[in-house]
């Protein structure tokens, strides 16, 4: 069970200071009216931070998403690649890639998407890419008479 323990408040520079009680790092929150910092102390004492500013506009050097199932199964030889063909007739009949979510169907959501869902899907969608263009290859290769 993780309690937070708020060691300071400071009214003239909006600053909060968080500890939780499991020796993880300390948060430190601060910023003026239109943007936040948000720092973390590691146990070295070192600082990092990301600003989240008051448009929702968020700043950071990285970002780590947890992805479940990520699909190298798209590489397996069961996988069913739609052929080009159908992918075609897809598209023309829905106006969006098989499996990803549409623009009604995004602003029906306010908007809003799943940044690992959506991640996992275009890794998905990059890697079924990969396996058309081997096939084009080939294509090409039968067609030219090399081997």
């Amino acid at each position: 069970m993780n309690k937070l323990l708020v060691l300071s408040f400071f009214i003239g520079g909006a600053g909060i200071v968080v500890g939780q009680s499991n020796n993880s790092a300390p948060l430190l929150l601060s910023g003026g009216p239109n943007q936040r910092l948000i720092q973390v102390v590691d146990s070295t004492q070192k600082t990092t931070g990301f600003q989240v500013m008051g448009d929702g506009r968020i700043f950071a050097r990285e970002l780590e998403i947890t992805i479940k199932d990520f699909p190298d199964y798209v590489f397996e030889p069961t996988y069913s690649l739609l052929s080009l063909d159908s992918l075609k007739s897809y598209v023309l009949l829905h106006g969006h890639l098989p499996n990803l979510p549409s623009a009604k169907e995004v602003a029906a959501n306010a908007d809003n998407v799943n940044v690992s869902d959506l991640l996992k899907i275009q890794i998905k969608k990059i890697e079924e890419l990969t396996l058309y263009i081997l096939q084009l290859q080939a294509q090409i290769k039968e067609l030219r008479g090399e081997k």
